[in-house]
């Protein structure tokens, strides 16, 4: 998998492969994940607001392996829908680099209730014009699964994770693997830290920067799960 700093490009695939993903360049802010195996992303709170706590949006910050913070984002949504729907509403996230470029935005859709029987919770996640694919929560008996799909909805890897959490102060570990097969190939690690939880991530050197951007969405997600 190619690892240049300033573009990375799909390799053309078989002939007979019927579907493609599009050559692709990373933005100059995520240039960081390519030579990058562990993120930490965290959420802190918005104070300030004339409105009840529940209602303030997230904010989160992408740190480096050294505790860097990288990238920085905040939610925007509806202040009713966080009231009202707490972590089940929609919402918009867009992650700028230290120049204040956005160079990563992501999409949360509206769920339902705690088991998501008709409307499972998911972030799709773009650069720009790009594509890079979606997080969705596919699972919560017997344990808590999100399976990661790139641009053009083909399932490429999972997270596997404990169905519930056993305590506030107990981390908890979900298995990065590949879709449908065995073998671990990172993890994401969910910690209690100051009444908010941080997520620990773990992947290969060489693996997509797109998947890379995907993972940090299902950290997101996870924290819209277990809030």
């Amino acid at each position: 998998m190619a690892t240049d700093v300033e573009a990375q490009v799909v390799q053309e695939p078989h002939p007979s492969a019927p579907l493609t993903l599009p050559d692709f360049e990373v933005p100059a802010g995520l240039r960081f994940l390519l030579r990058t195996t562990n993120l930490r992303v965290y959420r802190v709170p918005i104070e300030g607001e004339n409105k009840c706590c529940s209602a303030f949006p997230r904010k989160f910050y992408v740190a480096d392996g050294e505790g860097n913070a990288i990238l920085e984002g905040v939610e925007t949504s509806s202040w009713c829908g966080r009231l009202c729907a707490e972590s089940c509403h929609g919402f918009e996230l867009d992650f700028r680099d230290a120049d204040g470029v956005t160079v990563l935005s992501m999409e949360k859709t509206a769920a339902c209730s705690t088991f998501y029987c008709c409307n499972a919770p998911a972030i799709s996640v773009t650069s720009g014009t790009d594509n890079y694919g979606t997080v969705t929560h596919s699972g919560s008996i017997p344990r808590t699964r999100l399976t990661i799909s790139d641009a053009i909805d083909r399932p490429q890897l999972s997270l596997l994770g404990p169905c519930t959490r056993q305590s506030h102060y107990i981390d908890g570990i979900f298995k990065l693997k590949c879709f449908n097969k065995s073998g671990s190939l990172g993890r994401v690690t969910v910690q209690h830290f100051a009444g908010m939880d941080s997520y620990q991530i773990f992947f290969p050197i060489d693996m997509d920067v797109r998947m890379k951007c995907i993972i940090i969405a299902s950290a997101v997600l996870l924290d819209c799960i277990f809030a």
